[in-house]
């Protein structure tokens, strides 16, 4: 029951992001204290049951490495995951301030959106709801990862809507965000900061 609950609040989470809102991964952390509490329990009875038969411990070791592995190699691939939504986090806050400085939001309404990943960072940013940094759809200036697709359903949805969006010029080419603009005003322009500079600001 407890790890049934658990996949519950998991699938919840998983649902959330999919459907565009704030689905972060630390929202699980309770369904994953559970999931380590209801592990926990699995192995010491697995090493009670081995404890008794001493000739199973090697047999259980092998398994007990097969079974770790996958996840280890998991966990290092968050590692750099986590990485690298930290650079998308700094970045994706950096262009928010570069865009409120230059006037360019002004010029746009302050109708600004970012994909799921960044949302966050842009509303504290701006000090905002992040339901409003997440309005694709009256958006006229968009921030999104530069590296890879674009999955997010309401991110695809405003891309096709707008084949005439374009790049908001002075951006640095490293940086981890792109961001587009769909304003019929014309817009001073950005001043270009370095990506690094800007996250050690």
């Amino acid at each position: 029951m407890l790890t049934a609950g658990a996949l519950a609040l998991v699938g919840v989470v998983a649902y959330q992001a999919v459907t565009g809102y704030a689905g972060l991964g630390r929202f699980s952390l309770p369904a994953a204290a559970v999931l380590c509490v209801v592990g926990a329990c699995g192995v010491a009875a697995a090493a009670r049951a081995v404890a008794a038969r001493p000739r199973a411990w090697l047999p259980a070791g092998a398994l007990a490495v097969a079974l770790a592995a996958p996840w280890a190699l998991a966990c290092a691939a968050d590692v750099v995951a986590v990485r690298d939504q930290a650079v998308v986090f700094a970045d994706a806050r950096a262009a928010a301030v570069r865009l409120e400085r230059s006037g360019v939001l002004a010029a746009c309404g302050g109708r600004l959106a970012a994909a799921p990943p960044a949302a966050p960072a842009l509303a504290e940013t701006l000090d905002r709801p992040v339901h409003r940094v997440a309005a694709f759809g009256s958006a006229r200036l968009v921030i999104l990862p530069a590296a890879g697709g674009d999955p997010w359903p309401q991110v695809d949805r405003w891309l096709r809507r707008h084949p005439d969006r374009r790049p908001v010029q002075g951006f640095a080419a490293d940086d981890s965000v792109r961001v587009y603009s769909v304003c019929g005003e014309r817009h001073p322009r950005v001043a270009s900061t370095a990506s690094a500079a800007a996250r050690g600001a």
